[in-house]
């Protein structure tokens, strides 16, 4: 059999079929843990987690044990926005990469995979915006604030400016 995703032709024969559904066996396996999953992160992994197998043709890739196809596809979901927005956040991006890494790590551990295809991703970081303010704008608030606190002078307003 061979399973066609956008323009890479992955061949299944000889390969292992993965039993049941990965993802619902992932979340049952998150929920026995130790460390036991909130609600939130629950309904995070059923919405981030199929939408990734559906749109990266993700099983065909698992059943190959292609690491590098699934990083692939894995890096080019991360930068798809879901829902209205056209532009997706750093901080959206790193929860969905943290979600996939999960995943990644538990098929893994069932020795479906060789290794975590984003086991080296590293958190994006937005630039740090610095405010610079002129002379004006400084010399403008400062004569707002006496204004405000000086010229009526109350205790209150003292200790606030």
């Amino acid at each position: 059999m061979t399973i066609r995703n956008r323009s890479i032709i992955v061949s299944t024969e000889g390969a292992e079929q993965p039993n049941g559904d990965l993802v619902e066996n992932f979340i049952n396996y998150k929920k026995k843990s130790k460390s036991k999953i909130k609600p939130a992160i629950e309904r995070a992994y059923r919405a981030y987690l199929p939408s990734f197998m559906d749109t990266a043709n993700a099983d065909a890739l698992i059943v190959a044990k292609d690491v590098q196809g699934l990083e692939d596809a894995a890096l080019q979901w991360l930068d798809v926005p879901l829902g209205k927005k056209t532009v997706i956040s750093d901080a959206t991006w790193n929860r969905r990469c943290a979600y996939l890494k999960a995943f990644f790590a538990y098929l893994v551990k069932r020795k479906h995979l060789p290794e975590n295809p984003l086991g080296d991703a590293e958190k994006r970081s937005e630039d740090k915006r610095f405010l610079s303010f002129g002379d004006e704008d400084v010399n403008r608030c400062s004569k707002k604030l006496y204004d405000i606190y000086i010229a009526k002078p109350t205790f209150l307003n003292l200790r606030n400016f």
